[in-house]
């Protein structure tokens, strides 16, 4: 049996606003609980139980992540309001 490759694209990105909403829940934390000094990787990693280098898809904004993944990001930061997403 020969089994194609699906091309359906998985995964969804933020909209712009949505990222720089995200963006700047980050920016918040690093100030209030990291005295303005901006959260490595591997921080990053510890506060949202994903691995470093899924933390970097997320913030890189150009590549698909899933829904759970981002919604895990967003409640690192305490981030509730709504959100868009490009499907």
């Amino acid at each position: 049996m020969n089994k194609e490759k699906s091309n359906r694209k998985r995964g969804v990105l933020l909209t712009s606003r949505g990222w720089e909403k995200l963006l700047k829940a980050i920016d918040q934390a690093q100030a209030q609980e990291n005295h303005g000094v901006r959260y490595t990787f591997e921080e990053l990693s510890d506060r949202t139980g994903l691995t470093p280098r899924t933390v970097s898809r997320v913030l890189d904004g150009k590549q698909r992540v899933d829904k759970p993944t981002l919604e895990q990001v967003f409640r690192a930061f305490r981030y509730r309001q709504g959100y868009s997403v490009f499907k």
